[in-house]
């Protein structure tokens, strides 16, 4: 919520609520007052303020200003009607003035404002009453703090007793008592120190002879009624005890309790540090707070926040997003609520002059900090042109929540508060009073209360003492009893309402509404619902059959009334009755819903969106998540399945209201029965408003969908919108970051996981690729699990560069033998592309990529090897041993030697692509023994004439005759290394050939040696 200005805040409202807390940030943030326009239009400077309880001063730079708002005051009343008094005095120095308020909480409408000189001592008190602020101001006692020559105040405490305790510190370590009478009004000032008493006569006492600390006193620290700590600047705390005589005169014992400097050395193992200065000090249930800066000689200050138990360390944290925090931070104060949660505000960057009421400053940062059990929580105060300067003397406790309340110079209260989840203990402890007394106790209280609008709330003995578990108990009895008496409901329908939300502030205003536990507060924020539901729908009803129905609701009971007429309505109540139940229906649980979002925070003090955990489904503490709600939304989901759907509008409200009760009960009791029910409503809404085939309604469902990650919703909408040309309002990729951590509960798989799983299924794999690239974690996964994408991880890998991954996809692609042939070749091309570049790119991989490389030629020749011999390209690679024998069967078929020459070559080609070396030279003889027999007549006649095979004529005859001559010359030609092994001229091959032509040994073979390699042009070695 931004606010312009404090005028933008008038209204009937108590207060604004302008941070609601989240998990990840545990802060609430209000407006709560606001300045009376009377001081803000007067252009004044602030010097001073104080706040106690309902009651406020500021010191201006012109008069002193106090005003008192009352319990039912709005933010309207307090900004423009609140009286104000103007205090004057002739000993009143306005720029030199420190003061303080104190009241009685059984008391409040009265009060004491103090106000001393810091520079001279003088001390003034006013008693004052709320009822007589527009009246003449009563007269101020006087007394002066005898200050020694150049000592000034540097702080004035005020604690509540019999009487009020005032202390006044000095800037020479000096603290003096101001005891106070009431009857008649005196003040007196004493100097605390320690005294000795005589032994001889014990009512005669000498001052001690110890010298003051000449440290600065930052602050004094109530602990009980008889004793105070005392902390100086430099981090020495001294606990004073005090002794009351018949007289005016107090006498003091002191101790020692801490020296903060040892400690921080000993905690931090510092050295070289040049100075340790306390700037706040607080004290609350025997823990003393302190915050300090300390100044070394090699780097900026530092700020700590120090918690000590009896004098010993519990906490010390430093607050380290400051630079220098000596130099740029100002430090409001600091206070400890009840709960023992420290409060302090800390600004950067302020102008040092002075501060002028309704006017901002640019260019700084406000933090409010708060120290619970050993962390720090922090929170950056922003809101846009209305924070401006915090007025520091101004922070005090919240008498609503346990929290601060501040003034900033724009003229607003702000209230802080950081969320506390642990639930108080309920154990009594003492005499257990009996619950239905104190829901008896509670009743008077609060009527009593209700029908004197101007007195202060307050609450008996029996509840301000009970347990939290008899309180609640208390609480949601009375709650109930509350509505349930409220019978006329068509002439008053804002009652319920109202007495629900008067007894809740009354809880407030009584300071025991913050001791309810987390899921008590649900429970009274789902009566408040019921309640708001009852007001709208019989705030809309017509005379006739409407109205008799109106009469028999009854608070309490909205949902039990609601399931009954929707009975009369599905079972023959005709089409207006019909409408007239949905109209109800619809209006009263949008009614509620609007409720809890407005004021679960703002109200209710919980956070609208984390529901506590129950043990049963009938615990669920919304009230639009009652099983006769949840009832009513599923059988009318249901008879419309089977039932046309009258009004698309209706359907949609309905639908998202079932839904919503669904996750509900789930996120309060999750186990698998509530997350089975949240699966079958999506799937049964999804359906029911697909059935509704509009653009327009589309778009809800798809928003719908997004809400409760419903991704089978989803993708299908998507996929739909973008077969019809129309799918640019309907697009998936804006969604991936932002619910990338949302988990879809109907598959238990995250957004992106869930959207490409959705796609893979339907084989819609360039869909998958494309989503993909918006979480290549979820890609990556189902690459590795689907086998369905593995065809196409090539693609991936190439989008992520990961060039060696892509060859190795690619081959893996055409490992199973089921790709065309074309496929295979142009998968082939583009693993070789791939390798290519891995080559150029990694000198530590290219051995490895260069056998990828011969791998893929082979492939490749096998490829041009079966496209040769077979023609067709659809069908899947051969084997090598199945395109061998394809290429030697040609060699019959053919009759021209060449063409049987250029066969014997695809076949030796063919024997390359075999990976062992032998199985690479028994395919080669196979081949060149295929080329000689096929000429078999010319070699038997050739042998037989026992011709000169040397004559180059002759030779040049068989070459150009002979199939192995022409097989040989083309090998030659080829010059390959792969062919060059498997020559015939390599003497293995040749000896092999031999061996397969005349296994028997015989003769023949030396003249059939002889014969081939003169052939050949190889000279013989083979000895006759």
């Amino acid at each position: 919520m931004a606010l312009s200005s404090p005028g933008m805040l008038q209204g009937t409202e108590t207060h604004r609520n302008i941070q609601t807390p989240t998990a990840d940030l545990p802060w609430s943030m209000d407006v709560v007052s606001l300045l009376p326009e009377s001081i803000l239009s007067e252009d004044s400077y602030y010097i001073a303020g104080a706040a106690r309880l309902r009651w406020n001063c500021l010191v201006l730079s012109t008069e002193l200003k106090v005003w008192y708002a009352p319990p039912k005051a709005t933010l309207g009343d307090q900004k423009l009607s609140l009286a104000t008094l103007s205090l004057v005095h002739p000993k009143l120095a306005y720029d030199k003035t420190i003061v303080k308020l104190h009241t009685d909480p059984q008391s409040p409408r009265a009060a004491f404002v103090y106000a001393v000189n810091k520079d001279n001592g003088d001390f003034l008190v006013w008693q004052l009453d709320a009822r007589s602020l527009k009246q003449r101001q009563q007269p101020a006692t006087y007394t002066s703090i005898p200050l020694p020559e150049g000592d000034s105040i540097t702080t004035l405490q005020v604690a509540a007793g019999q009487a009020p305790r005032i202390w006044v510190g000095t800037s020479q370590g000096h603290v003096y008592w101001v005891s106070q009478t009431t009857i008649p009004m005196s003040i007196h000032a004493q100097l605390v120190q320690e005294e000795k008493r005589s032994s001889f006569f014990p009512l005669w006492t000498s001052s001690s002879t110890l010298p003051p600390p000449s440290e600065a006193v930052v602050a004094v620290c109530p602990c009980t009624d008889r004793t105070f700590q005392v902390v100086f600047a430099d981090g020495s705390v001294l606990e004073w005890t005090m002794n009351h005589t018949e007289s005016r005169r107090v006498l003091f014992e002191c101790r020692e309790v801490l020296q903060l400097w040892p400690v921080y050395q000993a905690q931090e193992n510092a050295s070289g540090i040049s100075m340790l200065k306390v700037i706040q000090a607080a004290y609350q249930g025997k823990a003393l707070h302190m915050l300090f800066l300390v100044v070394s000689d090699h780097e900026n200050s530092r700020l700590y926040w120090a918690r000590f138990l009896d004098g010993e360390l519990q906490v010390m944290q430093r607050l380290n997003r400051f630079v220098d925090p000596a130099q740029e931070a100002q430090v409001a104060g600091l206070e400890v609520a009840e709960n023992n949660i420290a409060y302090t505000i800390v600004s950067t960057h302020v102008d040092p002059g002075r501060v002028r009421l309704g006017v901002g400053q640019a260019g700084r940062t406000t933090v409010v900090l708060a120290l619970s059990g050993d962390r720090v929580h922090e929170l950056d105060v922003h809101v846009p042109g209305t924070v401006a300067t915090i007025l520091p003397e101004t922070l005090t406790k919240d008498w609503v929540k346990y929290g601060i309340i501040v003034w900033d110079a724009t003229g607003i209260g702000l209230r802080f508060t950081l969320r506390d989840e642990t639930i108080k203990s309920s154990s009594s402890g003492g005499n257990r009073i009996q619950g239905k007394t104190l829901q008896m106790h509670l009743k008077a209280a609060f009527w009593e209360n209700y029908s004197h609008p101007d007195q202060v709330p307050r609450l008996p003995p029996s509840l301000l003492d009970a347990s939290v578990g008899d309180l609640e108990q208390a609480v949601m009895s009375f709650s109930k009893q509350l509505l349930q008496e409220q019978r006329e409901i068509i002439t008053s329908p804002s009652r319920p309402v109202e007495l629900h939300l008067a007894l809740i502030e009354f809880l407030q205003q009584t300071a025991r509404y913050r001791d309810l536990s987390a899921l008590c507060r649900w429970q009274l924020l789902a009566m408040g619902q019921e309640a708001s539901a009852l007001q709208v729908i019989a705030s809309k009803h017509t005379i006739g059959w409407e109205r008799d129905q109106i009469k028999e609701l009854r608070a309490g009971s909205v949902a039990e009334w609601l399931e009954e007429l929707q009975e009369i309505c599905l079972t023959g109540g005709g089409q207006d009755r019909q409408e007239s139940f949905l109209r109800w229906c619809c209006e009263g649980i949008d009614a509620a819903l609007a409720f809890r979002a407005e004021r679960a925070n703002a109200t209710y003090d919980v956070t609208p969106n984390v529901l506590p955990q129950v043990q049963s489904l009938t615990d669920v503490p919304v009230w639009t998540s009652r099983p006769s709600l949840q009832n009513i939304l599923k059988r009318q989901v249901l008879f419309w399945g089977s039932h046309s759907v009258a009004s698309s509008i209706v359907a949609q409200s309905i639908v998202q209201f079932w839904l919503q009760t669904c996750l509900d009960n789930l996120m309060a009791f999750p186990n698998d029965d509530t997350r089975s029910s949240y699966t079958e409503a999506l799937k049964e809404a999804f359906s029911l408003l697909r059935r509704i085939n509009t653009w327009k309604n589309d778009l809800f469902l798809f928003e719908l969908c997004v809400a409760h990650i419903y991704i089978d919703g989803l993708c299908e909408i998507v996929y739909d919108h973008e077969q019809r040309g129309d799918g640019a309002s309907f697009a998936l990729e804006p969604l991936f970051e932002a619910n990338s951590a949302q988990v879809d509960k109907t598959t238990n798989l995250f957004f992106g996981s869930g959207v490409l799983k959705w796609f893979i299924d339907r084989r819609l794999f360039g869909h998958t690729l494309r989503y993909g690239k918006y979480c290549p974690k979820a890609l990556a996964h189902w690459m590795k699990n689907e086998t369905a994408l593995a065809p196409y991880k090539w693609i991936n890998d190439i989008q992520n560069k990961d060039y060696s991954s892509a060859t190795a996809s690619l081959l893996q692609k055409i490992s199973g033998g089921n790709a065309a042939l074309s496929d295979t070749l142009n998968t082939l091309s583009a693993a070789n592309l791939s390798n290519r570049i891995v080559m150029m790119e990694s000198l530590v991989q290219a051995d490895e990529s260069m056998k990828l490389h011969r791998n893929i030629e082979k492939k490749r020749e096998l490829v041009m090897a079966q496209k040769e011999l077979m023609g067709d390209t659809e069908n899947p690679l051969q084997p090598p041993h199945r395109l061998l024998q394809v290429a030697l069967q040609k060699v019959d078929q053919v009759n021209d030697s060449a063409d049987k020459a250029h066969a014997c070559m695809i076949g030796l080609a063919i024997a390359t692509a075999f990976e062992s070396i032998s199985e690479m030279e028994e395919k080669a003889t196979s081949v060149w023994c295929k080329s000689i027999v096929s000429n078999e007549a010319a070699w038997r006649r050739l042998l037989n004439q026992q011709v000169d095979i040397f004559d180059s004529t002759l030779r040049e005859k068989v070459f150009s005759d002979t199939v192995f001559g022409q097989l040989l010359e083309l090998v030659d030609d080829d010059q390959s290394d792969d062919l060059e092994r498997i020559s015939f001229r390599n003497p293995r091959i040749e000896n092999m050939v031999l061996g397969s032509l005349d296994p028997s040994g015989s003769d023949i073979a030396p003249k059939m040696q002889r014969l081939l390699r003169s052939a050949a042009g190889v000279e013989s070695s083979v000895c006759e």
